[in-house]
């Protein structure tokens, strides 16, 4: 049956109802992991075609979308987390940001104006749609730390720099889902290049 639903769509594979059990399925995503969620749900062959603001066909719990060339929505082509993904370099251009709550993050080695070794960012692109759509980057980015994010750090890797991307996967009791790159080394010297208050 039709009802009034709202419902998430998790890396283009999960749909979510976003009913009053919603948080505690939340925690059991975390648990059990992704993978295992789309094992164990049932599918569904044409879940978005009848789907509109406002009024959505109602579908109950957690289901699996089979996979179709023919979607016309967009599918995500990396849903590993970054580690699991090819390492990549830098082009020179392409800036990140890592998010943090404390403007003497650990992860930034201030002297060198760097980026230490295994730490994470997320693109440019992704930060910009946080902002845009007012979600929480604690629970975008599945941070461990549930403190307030304050500061967002400029990352510029150099040809030199390897990196690797991927999808930031549930943890820590949060839904992930963000884009995440991994600097395994780091960054080089002097690719910090600005650090400025979250959002601005």
């Amino acid at each position: 049956r039709a009802k009034e639903s709202n419902l998430l769509v998790l890396y283009s594979e999960i749909l979510i109802d976003l009913d009053d059990e919603f948080f505690k399925y939340r925690n059991f995503l975390s648990t059990k992991g992704f993978d295992e969620i789309v094992r164990s749900s049932p599918q569904i062959s044409d879940p978005l075609d009848n789907l509109r603001l406002g009024k959505k066909e109602m579908y109950p719990g957690h289901l699996k979308i089979v996979n179709d060339e023919k979607r016309k929505y967009h599918v995500r082509k990396e849903k590993n987390t970054a580690i699991n993904n090819l390492v990549e370099k830098g082009n020179g251009i392409e800036k990140f940001i890592r998010l943090s709550a404390f403007k003497n993050d650990k992860r930034i080695d201030v002297e060198l104006k760097r980026l230490r070794e295994g730490s994470y960012t997320t693109t440019i692109i992704d930060y910009l749609e946080c902002l845009k759509i007012l979600a929480d980057p604690v629970d975008r980015y599945a941070l461990p730390s549930d403190e307030k994010i304050k500061f967002a750090f400029y990352i510029q890797p150099t040809k030199d720099d390897e990196l690797q991307r991927g999808v930031v996967q549930p943890a820590f009791e949060h839904s992930g889902g963000g884009d995440e790159v991994f600097f395994n080394a780091g960054t080089s010297a002097n690719t910090l290049i600005k650090i400025s208050p979250y959002g601005q």
